[in-house]
């Protein structure tokens, strides 16, 4: 053969190689992409995580901001949150135009902050209430609105632990250290704080809404990596415990076990117990007369307390296989 026809079979095999490159290196972009793409919220979730938490604070945490004032913002900015209210509570705004979405936050961050979204998909308001204990929850509640478009996200100002006094409501914790009453500052646990007030706020003026409230815990040898809870003292699931459940179970497959609350055979199993019985908003929501002290017996049908084991909370399949699963269950009785 030839030298100058084994140069021209040469330069055909490299353009055969480099073609089947290029090729190769299109079929497997996108599937890079989707394992490195951002789960942590794009800039509302920058904005969250930079939020401050503080641990200390004043002796109580009850609100020290002109309350009317924040009611009369609230209802404007819900009303519509493309219009800027004038404030006068203390409060400030901040917006997200790229993302649509609207910041109602406490400049000395002791008090929570209201994220809305101008152009919701779904009728879901997300709730972090340990936002500054529970970190995993703040990155999943942005990568959420994006994802799913809620309505809103309502994330807690300081650290559950932050107040030296406590709250009237009952039920103890061992999270401050010891086991004792919780703080004023614990947000899921204070009916006189702000963050009740605004939940009422929202849940009043989205009157099917759904809350779904994230929490994170501590691992367990003895216990699922996700616990479900409506928070009502009900023998058997809701519809929103019994469809997140069924759907997370479908998404998520045999990588996380998933267990409720209030359905016998899962009981049976003999997990912990973190199901929110004495979660103030989760109480208030199912008409409680008394949410303080008073469980529900009764369920609204409108509160997903979750726990999720903290190990997996920032792992890619599990924030995916949540999104989906949330989202199959708003697409049944939430789309707007």
């Amino acid at each position: 053969m030839s030298a100058p026809s084994l140069m021209n079979m040469t330069g055909s095999a490299i353009g055969i190689l480099f073609t089947i490159v290029l090729l190769a290196a299109l079929v497997q972009g996108p599937a890079q992409a989707a394992g490195s793409s951002d789960r942590s919220g794009g800039k509302l979730g920058q904005w969250m995580a930079a939020k401050n938490h503080p641990e200390t604070a004043a002796a109580s945490a009850l609100a020290s901001i002109d309350a009317k004032a924040v009611d009369r913002e609230l209802d404007a900015l819900i009303t519509d949150p493309s219009k800027k209210p004038q404030l006068s509570s203390g409060y400030r705004l901040k917006t997200l135009p790229s993302e649509g979405f609207v910041i109602y936050e406490d400049p000395s961050d002791h008090h929570p902050s209201l994220i809305l979204n101008q152009k919701p998909r779904y009728d879901l308001i997300l709730q972090v209430p340990h936002s500054g204990l529970e970190t995993g929850t703040v990155a999943q509640a942005a990568f959420l609105m994006r994802e799913l478009g809620a309505r809103a996200i309502l994330l807690s100002g300081m650290h559950r632990c932050a107040a030296s006094t406590f709250s009237d409501c009952d039920g103890k914790t061992s999270v401050c250290g010891q086991s004792e009453p919780y703080r004023t500052s614990d947000a899921a646990h204070s009916a006189d704080g702000l963050f009740q007030k605004m939940h009422e706020r929202l849940t009043d003026a989205w009157p099917k809404s759904l809350v779904v409230q994230l929490h994170e815990m501590r691992p367990s040898e003895k216990g699922p990596l996700v616990i479900l809870s409506s928070t009502a003292k009900i023998h058997g699931d809701d519809g929103p415990v019994s469809g997140l459940k069924a759907a997370l179970r479908k998404h998520l497959k045999d990588k996380a076990s998933v267990l409720s609350c209030h359905d016998e055979e899962d009981l049976k199993k003999g997990f912990r117990l973190l199901c929110g019985f004495t979660n103030v908003q989760g109480r208030e929501i199912h008409g409680s007369p008394d949410p303080c002290d008073g469980n529900a017996t009764r369920s609204s049908e409108r509160f997903l307390h979750v726990e999720q084991d903290y190990e997996i909370t920032s792992e890619p399949w599990y924030l995916d296989g949540f999104a989906a699963a949330l989202e199959e269950l708003a697409e049944a009785s939430r789309r707007l």
